[in-house]
C-alpha cells in the first residue's frame, strides 16, 4: 500500500510540475 501511495504521489507530483511549467510559459508569453 505504502509503495503504490508513492508511486501516485510521485506521479501527481510530475503531473502538477508540468501543469506549472506550462502555466509560466504561457504567463511569459501573454506579457
Amino acid at each position: 500500500m505504502k509503495q503504490h501511495y508513492s508511486r501516485f504521489n510521485e506521479l501527481i507530483e510530475r503531473l502538477t510540475t508540468r501543469n506549472i511549467n506550462t502555466y509560466f510559459a504561457i504567463f511569459a508569453k501573454n506579457n
